[in-house]
């Protein structure tokens, strides 16, 4: 099929027109998405010794967290973490608290952190000792108004809500 030029300006039009919502939703999900696969951060966690009961009763923990960041840009793209503390797993749900503390003591560290570049992508390394187990919650921003992952589809192309960042290692 041939779309002239007359054609193609009319179906673009289309896209953009606030009438067709379901269209224009259509392309943002698909957009972020792109994004997603795009600019997908990672995190690797190493921790000093493994999580039996001695971190579970409140001793000291030391984590390495070793983040990866695809299109990051100095004074344009950021990161936001929050530390959680008393992860518990409830009927399927996860229910953990954030520590204010804790996330600015991390916050602190990620600040004296070396940024290394190779081929447009960010990486560096924290080093930080918490005082008992904790759980990660955080997403990526390679721009200001871009966050990622923020998954708006499921894999049957449906999502009741938004998820957005991630949990430790995994994506929420």
């Amino acid at each position: 099929m041939h779309l002239e030029i007359a054609e193609r300006m009319d179906w673009s039009e289309g896209i953009n027109n606030k009438k067709k919502p379901k269209i224009n939703q259509s392309y943002a999900n698909e957009l972020q998405e792109f994004q997603n696969i795009l600019y997908q951060p990672t995190l690797e966690i190493e921790i000093d010794h493994d999580l039996s009961e001695i971190s579970l009763k409140g001793l000291p923990t030391r984590y390495t967290y070793k983040f990866t960041l695809p299109g990051f840009e100095m004074d344009v793209s950021n990161l936001h973490v929050e530390v959680h503390t008393d992860l518990r797993r409830n009927s399927g749900r996860i229910v953990s608290h954030s520590n204010q503390h804790l996330t600015q003591l991390l916050q602190d560290a990620m600040t004296q952190s070396k940024i290394n570049y190779e081929n447009g992508v960010a990486k560096f390394e924290v080093y930080i000792v918490m005082p008992e187990q904790v759980t990660l919650y955080w997403y990526y921003l390679p721009t200001p108004d871009m966050k990622v992952p923020n998954r708006l589809l499921s894999e049957d192309g449906n999502l009741q809500k938004q998820l957005l960042g991630m949990i430790d290692e995994e994506c929420v």
